[in-house]
């Protein structure tokens, strides 16, 4: 089952990357007859709960590439220092956060968001102009971005609890889940149940309590919850029309379609799902627990069977990949994948381990494992190489650079092939199109290198800084 990782480790040192593996066996030969493309946001059932997993919202070619022309890092004091590509110093802002425990969170666009868990608070940098946005968050608050929409955080304890807060980054705005929508008196929300519309203006998150889900809307203005909807289910999708919820059940569920009141639409019955798949066209593709796929719509009662998978192993998960061209299904010790018109693109067999080492958006390359990782181009189907290392820390936009933490300390392994940074340094930040990073010594100096040319001189950012990221911030 896929479900919520952990929060990565501190950088380890970087070392000489061990020589790469002999790449896992692959073969080609099924067909798993899906139809039309899916553009797919994943939705778990596991032990009654639906655990939910994003995606890439951008397309094939799109998800291959990265901007970037800012880097950005955090001072010892909290201030916000941006350079440009050439390493000159181009502002320096200042947060006003005290705390020690302060650290970049997430970034979107031309924003980077700053949490002091201390005082427990978000501040939202725009790097471009210099404004910031303070935002208060509950106590002990892990943030991850909500499913559907980059531009939505979710701040609450890792553990779940009535202390649940949206924040909108592009609007520099908060919602109170705890009081939004008929709510118990002391409501259950958990990190990974939200789903957002791709702009960022609606969001469902489930109340596991009651399960059914608290819908809110970022109306542009301070009042912004007023309208909050409660419905019965669990969200599956935010559309452009409403929402898509799922009714669980013994061996039986329900995908139920609403109207952007929350008016029932449509319920349609299934059978025993294991996982449901929001497509672009709106219509949901639920696999059953027999390795069945159904289709359903909101214009219809009927179900239509489009397929079934027969992969010899019981299925743990399924997740999109590489925008809406590929489908990754992880059963037993092997990985399939499988393009949108249903084609086995390859399976890789004998892994040691297919748990998916996820950090965000899921694109071209999707790596797995735990004490050796492989990573694989879902495009091609290739195993690019096994690295010997336990977790995944950052990839690139389109996956296919990793830097990843070991027994060997940390590295980059780009396109399967080890990058030598030499010794004493950790990766502190990867670009997003993956060919460059920011490399900091032990003498806390930084340095921004171009992967394409590792060997050459790297663009000094200067030392006693940390956290540093990269940031488009002409993204108009």
């Amino acid at each position: 089952m896929v479900s919520s990782l952990p929060p990565p480790p501190p950088p380890a040192p970087a070392s000489v990357p061990p020589p790469p593996q002999p790449a896992p066996t692959r073969r080609r030969s099924r067909r798993w007859p899906i139809g039309a493309a899916l553009a797919l946001v994943l939705a778990v059932v596991a032990a009654g709960a639906w655990l939910l997993v994003g995606r890439d919202d951008d397309g094939g070619d799109d998800a291959a590439t990265g901007t970037w022309d800012r880097v950005v890092a955090l001072t010892d004091d909290n201030n916000v220092v941006v350079f440009d590509a050439d390493g000159e110093e181009l502002d320096q802002i200042g947060t006003g956060l005290a705390g020690v425990e302060a650290g970049i969170v997430h970034v979107t666009g031309r924003h980077v968001v700053v949490h002091d868990r201390d005082d427990h608070v978000l501040v939202v940098v725009d790097v471009a102009s210099g404004d910031l946005v303070e935002l208060d968050v509950p106590e002990d608050s892990t943030v991850r971005p909500v499913v559907g929409s980059d531009v939505v955080l979710h701040a609450a304890p890792a553990s779940g609890g009535p202390e649940s807060v949206l924040v909108n980054v592009e609007l520099g705005q908060r919602i109170d889940l705890a009081f939004s929508g008929d709510v118990d008196d002391d409501p259950l929300f958990f990190q990974g149940s939200a789903r957002a519309d791709p702009t960022g203006t609606r969001v469902a998150v489930l109340e596991s309590r009651s399960y059914r889900s608290v819908v809110v809307r970022f109306a542009g203005d301070d009042d912004v919850a007023d309208d909050a909807l409660t419905v019965d289910g669990a969200p599956v999708a935010v559309t452009d029309d409403g929402l898509v919820v799922a009714i669980a059940g013994e061996g039986r569920a329900a995908i139920r379609y609403l109207d952007d009141a929350g008016e029932e639409v449509r319920t349609v019955p299934v059978d025993a799902p294991r996982a449901t798949l929001s497509a672009a066209d709106g219509s949901i593709v639920v696999l059953t627990g027999s390795g069945e796929l159904v289709r359903t719509t909101a214009d219809s009662d009927d179900v239509e069977e489009i397929g079934s998978l027969d992969l010899g192993a019981e299925i743990d998960y399924a997740l999109p990949a590489f925008g809406d061209e590929r489908i990754v299904v992880g059963a037993g010790s092997s990985i399939s994948v499988f393009d949108a018109a249903g084609d086995e693109v390859a399976t890789i067999d004998d892994l040691a381990s297919t748990r998916p080492q996820l950090t965000g958006r899921i694109g071209r390359c999707v790596s797995f494992g735990e004490d050796e990782i492989v990573t694989v181009d879902t495009e091609s189907g290739d195993a690019l190489a096994t690295t010997n290392a336990s977790f995944v820390r950052l990839t690139s936009l389109d996956g296919c650079t990793i830097v990843v933490d070991g027994p060997d300390g940390s590295q980059i392994v780009r396109d399967g092939d080890p990058v030598d940074l030499g010794d004493d340094v950790n990766v502190q930040a990867l670009a997003p199109d993956g060919a460059s990073a920011v490399v900091v010594d032990t003498a806390r100096e930084g340095a921004l290198v171009d992967l394409d040319d590792a060997e050459g001189d790297p663009v000094e950012l200067g030392g006693d800084l940390r956290q540093h990221v990269f940031v488009s911030a002409d993204d108009d």
